[in-house]
């Protein structure tokens, strides 16, 4: 068995088909989180619980969100590196690294010197990763920053490293959905006019942010797993970037909405304006028209009495006549 792991993180656009009811990972049912993120996590993991040694596994979280992210670990080496330039040599959409040493109360202190330097060759392609920079605990030392984790076990049991790692990939699953919503509000700031697109984001956003994520997905009764996690959403900044992603979002959907309003008040009352000049166009062609038919009376009457006159000038020539 190996005691030296070194593994990537890969993004991948394939979500994972929910096979089993019972969450597995180690060969056993998850417990670590809460029951409600648990719903929303599938694991594909070929371990068995008697399996000791770091294996390739898949999970996807947030499994019914559009911002739903699959993450693939890839175990790449069992071994030391030769160098630096070794270390360096890794290709694919990776999205955090991971240096595992177990076993170290076997070792001797010139081992972990140079697993250190292994880890820093690995994660940061440099020698910068120091012995003082490890958090040192019960069982283990770990260091975790946004570039990956390096992680120093006591004993050769690989089923908590391996939880460990499972929780980094929470947190990149949520630091990379973080990151989806600032590129689609990005996309939808493109078209600022379509505040539709800002609205079903902001949605989206409020779904993800009440459903799926958590500040503490951990149980409290895993007091060390709890721990661990509190360093990973550190590392990552989970609380800061959630807070900035949804103030951003929350101030871009107020304006759009804001100038949507705006823009509605002012073509209702250009409107109201031209239904007015229109009101009064009609009114202005009622009262010509008024004036023509006035018109036209009166001259028709005026005609009329001329007729009359007529007439009565024809009676008074009978009744001269009579008269004669």
């Amino acid at each position: 068995m190996s005691n030296i792991y070194f593994a990537t993180i890969e993004k991948s656009n394939d979500t994972l088909d929910e096979e089993k009811k019972d969450l597995i990972f180690c060969g056993q049912k998850v417990h670590l989180f809460n029951p409600i993120l648990k719903e929303t996590i599938i694991i594909d993991d070929s371990s068995i619980s008697n399996d000791n040694r770091m294996n390739d596994w898949s999970v996807t979280f947030f499994k019914d969100s559009i911002f739903s992210q699959t993450l693939k670990l890839r175990v790449l080496k069992k071994e030391l590196f030769k160098d630096s330039k070794e270390a360096k040599n890794v290709t694919g959409s990776i999205v955090s690294k991971i240096a595992i040493f177990m076993d170290l109360e076997k070792s001797n202190l010139g081992n972990e010197e140079i697993y250190c330097k292994n880890a820093s060759w690995f994660l940061r392609g440099s020698e910068t990763l120091k012995e003082d920079d490890f958090t040192a605990l019960p069982n283990e030392k770990r260091h975790i920053d946004g570039r990956g984790l390096a992680l120093f076990f006591n004993t050769s049991d690989i089923k908590n490293p391996k939880r460990r790692v499972l929780l980094l990939m929470l947190a990149v699953a949520y630091h990379e959905a973080f990151q989806q919503i600032n590129e689609k509000l990005a996309e939808a700031l493109e078209y600022p006019d379509d505040v539709k697109k800002i609205q079903d984001l902001y949605a989206e956003a409020s779904i993800f942010n009440a459903r799926y994520f958590f500040f503490n997905p951990i149980q409290l009764t895993k007091y060390p797993t709890y721990r661990c996690w509190q360093d990973f959403s550190e590392a990552y900044q989970l609380a800061i970037r959630y807070r900035e992603t949804n103030e951003q979002l929350e101030q871009v959907y107020r304006i759009l909405r804001y100038q949507k309003q705006e823009k509605d008040e002012i073509n209702k009352h250009e409107q109201l304006k031209l239904r007015q000049e229109g009101q009064h166009q009609l009114e202005q062609a009622k009262l010509e028209q008024q004036k023509n038919s006035d018109k036209l009376n009166f001259k028709i009457a005026a005609f009329g009495l001329i007729l009359s006159l007529f007439g009565l000038v024809e009676v008074l020539d009978t009744l001269v006549g009579w008269f004669n």
